[in-house]
């Protein structure tokens, strides 16, 4: 009998699953290569793809290992300010899939010694949101993008407090200060995430990119 032929939409995605099944459960999916760019090409958006749960699995130990890998200065006052009760929020603009993963994944674990608090919203929420975050995640696509903006935008205007690290979603005219990008090494092999860096914002903050994360830099 002879097999239906995929989709290149299929094939996508099944690349994609047998990657994430390559990965030891407690690594980071990639070779701990030191200051050297990810070689390769980005890669279209799929919207079919996109937003699917094996891309949400992918983001979330991404999203997760950043703000574990990252040294977050602020903290070391936490002694003095008290700090050290206020949980580290993970904000998800536009994405329930990713914030299910997150939660259902590192929900329980610390960040600099605060516990992880997942908070899945959309664009009005943030927008109307006066509180801040320790890292926030936009997504959103098409028309969806513009509103995440304009509402990240007008949050970023109200002063909430804190500002954290913004992290954008192929946003390639107007990234963040990091921006997720859809990168392939190879036609054969499974495609992955780069990060695209805006490193004087980054420093701005007073952050720097981990060393681990230079190796998936886009190229």
């Amino acid at each position: 009998m002879i097999a239906p032929k995929l989709s290149s939409q299929a094939r996508y995605a099944l690349l994609i699953v047998v990657s994430l099944l390559g990965m030891r459960s407690g690594d980071m999916g990639w070779p701990e290569v030191q200051g050297a760019k990810a070689q390769g090409e980005q890669v279209q958006d799929e919207p079919e793809i996109d937003r699917t749960d094996v891309w949400a699995i992918k983001y979330s130990r991404y999203l997760y290992h950043l703000a574990h890998e990252i040294k977050w200065p602020a903290w070391e006052l936490a002694s003095t300010t008290g700090a050290e009760s206020r949980p580290f929020e993970i904000g998800v603009v536009g994405w329930d899939a990713l914030t299910d993963q997150l939660t259902d994944r590192y929900m329980g674990r610390n960040i600099a010694g605060r516990p992880i608090a997942i908070v899945g919203l959309n664009a009005e929420e943030l927008a109307d949101r006066k509180a801040g975050f320790d890292m926030l995640f936009l997504s959103g696509d098409g028309a969806q993008r513009k509103l995440c903006r304009d509402a990240a935008q007008t949050w970023k205007d109200a002063g909430a407090s804190p500002q954290g690290l913004t992290i954008s979603d192929a946003w390639t005219d107007a990234p963040e200060a990091i921006d997720f990008r859809r990168f392939r090494s190879s036609s054969d092999s499974p495609p992955g995430l780069c990060l695209e860096v805006n490193r004087a914002e980054l420093a701005a903050l007073q952050l720097a990119l981990p060393p681990i994360f230079e190796s998936r830099t886009c190229p």
